[in-house]
């Protein structure tokens, strides 16, 4: 099998409208088209992922794997056992690269003479038609080889050695579902006293637009998730940090089991509108379910995010 620099892993679920500007922005890239694959871990798309993927030629090296809607994490981590290249790039099918994201991370892998995760500069857009006007994803990163912490590490721009990431079990695979695999793994890196560093010159464009009925459930499955979290790396730092606590967990239940109150909060955070009030109502209703998340994961209620997305108006 050939050696690559960087094999580009991306799992995708009926992303194809996005993917397809993805794949476009890989067939630009400043990097020569044979220093690098790409890998499509597509976990049974009904949009016509596979046809596209299938059917269309790209300069660079292409795979497309179809498997099982077994969540993010399984694609991912097949998408890495697959992978050739020295360098893992993880990246997601609504992440559009610009020309010179991988040249950037080369760039950057090749500055340190030991391994070390680099994580790029990440802007969220509102349209496929704008790429270049977005908000940055890391407000406070300014600096250039910024060390940063596991709370930064996002794998939508993230390059790392395939060897370190195997000798790190990849993502845990006790994460079925949105929230806290990304955080969990920046979290092993810094136990291991594994640089994480700050590269503002790769840069790439997350379009994810969501609405607030959508965000409901997954602050419900990132609930779960952080007690996942908390399970695998238990301390009291963690369990804090994460909003694991009996007080929390206690208020939140009592305003989540008032159905006047909740109704009321969702008449409210439902408006399409802005001000303090409607921003007020929806981050009240956000930990009602991250902490309903919390409080059904710690008592291993077997309740699966499509069941309680069915409760969300």
């Amino acid at each position: 099998m050939k050696k690559f620099l960087f094999s580009v892993v991306i799992g995708s679920f009926n992303q194809l409208h996005t993917l397809i500007k993805v794949l476009e922005g890989f067939a630009h890239q400043t990097l020569p088209a044979n220093k690098f694959e790409v890998i499509v871990v597509d976990s049974s798309s009904t949009d016509n992922t596979s046809l596209y993927c299938n059917e269309t030629e790209f300069p660079f090296t292409f795979r497309y794997i179809r498997i099982p809607n077994e969540g993010k994490v399984k694609a991912r981590n097949i998408g890495i056992n697959e992978a050739s290249g020295n360098w893992i790039f993880l990246t997601d099918a609504d992440v559009i690269p610009h020309p010179f994201l991988l040249e950037k991370h080369l760039q950057a892998q090749q500055k340190f003479s030991r391994d070390v995760v680099i994580v790029g500069q990440q802007i969220v857009i509102n349209s496929l038609d704008q790429i270049e006007r977005g908000k940055l994803c890391f407000k406070h990163c300014k600096r250039p080889w910024q060390r940063l912490s596991w709370r930064h590490l996002v794998t939508g721009n993230l390059s790392i050695t395939k060897s370190l990431l195997v000798s790190l079990g990849g993502f845990a695979k006790e994460f079925l579902y949105y929230g806290y695999e990304d955080y969990e793994l920046g979290w092993r890196i810094a136990k291991k006293k594994i640089p994480i560093i700050y590269c503002p010159q790769a840069i790439n464009f997350h379009y994810h637009p969501i609405t607030f009925a959508k965000q409901l459930p997954r602050c419900y499955q990132a609930g779960r998730g952080a007690v996942i979290f908390w399970r695998k790396h238990p301390s009291l730092y963690l369990k804090y940090h994460l909003g694991i606590n009996p007080i929390a967990t206690w208020f939140y239940s009592k305003l989540g089991n008032n159905s006047y109150l909740v109704e009321c909060l969702k008449q409210k955070a439902f408006l399409e509108k802005r001000s303090l009030l409607i921003k007020l109502a929806r981050k009240i209703l956000q930990e009602i379910y991250y902490h309903n998340g919390i409080k059904d994961e710690l008592k291993e209620v077997k309740n699966t995010p499509a069941s309680f997305e069915s409760q969300i108006p």
